[in-house]
């Protein structure tokens, strides 16, 4: 009867253990692990690593376990992403499976961040974590390395249904003037010049990092602080373009992994400024004189282009845009895709006095001038 009540009473007081650890297991490591958590997991057959980036550098050396993925072997035409099965298939070469944990690292965050876009395309964005460092980070800290490709994945990926993941162009044009949308524009200040979405906002993908080099992120606390000098508010739904949606779904993850809703328009400015009918904001050099301040028009879909109103975002405030309109239906000129600025030569002057648009197009603080030092960084069209 004593040795009953006794394996009874350990029995109850390692159920509760047991029930946290199971739970622990199922919730995963969350959206970044760090170098010490992936050499304690190396051997775990539940982890599985996958690289992208530059194939060259994996084969001079690369964690262990980790299989490449060439990110344009997820793509079909016209860089959208292959079909959910076929994509799926890719993905399980690289060794994904049901069931285990997926851990992401590159020499290109760019890359990364589309491979994650694209495991939570086929509804696996759960099982995903982005590795908190380079491999220069690794090697740095005396972790082994290796030069030896494992042999490919021979799992089995389950496609799920995932509709917050991605939008196309006409859910954002319905969606332009939401107050519970907040666009941003995750490309550089020389293509932001050039055209972007109206309403949208300039972040740098750089700026999610606390050091470049070695391609550590920066705290949550900062991450969610990001957003918000973005001009993120609570509720609102965080929806990311750049060129062709690498750098945008990099932006997405990490809006995710900061606990905001987010989508990531993966057509972005390449298939936007496809349809002569969406509407872009321009910047108008030529209107440059006033104090140094930098003068946006928006530009709607006609030929002659008609002008929608202009915003200027003065130097050095730290604030964003405020547009201001103008009758709808006054023409401008016509939109010159061709030239540096996007538009005619022949811009009008900024009016003065018009009223304030409620929720015009936004800017963002202004970006930092430093030069990017991560391979691929922001003068790469992705």
């Amino acid at each position: 009867m004593l040795r009953l009540f006794v394996f009874g009473t350990i029995a109850t007081l390692l159920l509760p253990a047991a029930a946290a650890a199971q739970a622990t297991a199922a919730s995963g490591p969350g959206p970044l692990v760090s170098t010490e958590w992936l050499q304690r997991h190396l051997d775990d057959p539940n982890v599985r690593i996958v690289v992208t980036g530059d194939e060259g550098r994996y084969n001079r050396g690369h964690i262990p376990g980790a299989r490449f993925l060439e990110h344009m072997d997820t793509l079909g035409s016209g860089h959208v992403l292959l079909p959910p099965e076929p994509l799926a298939a890719v993905l399980a070469k690289a060794g994904v499976t049901d069931g285990a944990r997926v851990i992401l690292y590159g020499d290109s965050p760019m890359t990364t961040g589309w491979v994650y876009m694209a495991l939570a395309s086929v509804g696996h964005a759960a099982d995903v974590s982005m590795l908190d460092g380079s491999l220069e980070l690794w090697r740095s800290e005396g972790r082994p390395v290796s030069t030896t490709p494992p042999h490919a994945g021979s799992g089995h990926i389950t496609v799920r249904p995932a509709p917050d993941v991605a939008v196309d162009a006409a859910w954002v044009k319905s969606r332009l003037e939401s107050p519970e949308v907040r666009l941003l524009d995750v490309r550089t200040t020389g293509e932001w010049n050039s055209g972007h979405l109206p309403g949208a906002t300039l972040v740098r993908w750089p700026d999610l990092f606390a050091d470049e080099r070695s391609l550590k992120f920066k705290g949550p606390d900062e991450l969610r602080a990001l957003f918000t000098q973005a001009g993120v508010k609570p509720g609102q739904l965080v929806v990311t373009y750049c060129a062709v949606g690498m750098r945008a779904s990099l932006m997405y993850w990490a809006a995710l992994a900061s606990e905001l809703p987010a989508r990531v328009y993966v057509g972005s400015w390449q298939d936007w400024q496809r349809d002569s009918t969406n509407p872009v904001v321009i910047y108008a050099r030529q209107n440059n004189e006033s104090g140094g301040a930098k003068t946006f028009v928006a530009v709607g879909p006609k030929t002659p282009t008609v002008v929608l109103g202009y915003y200027t975002i003065s130097p050095g405030s730290g604030q964003g845009g405020e547009l201001t309109t103008r009758p709808r239906h006054r023409t401008y000129g016509t939109r010159d895709r061709a030239s540096p600025e996007g538009i005619s030569p022949t811009a009008p002057a900024p009016p003065a006095g018009d009223r304030k648009d409620r929720d015009g197009a936004r800017a963002g603080p202004p970006p930092s001038p430093r030069a990017p030092t991560i391979p691929g960084a922001c003068g790469s069209p992705v």
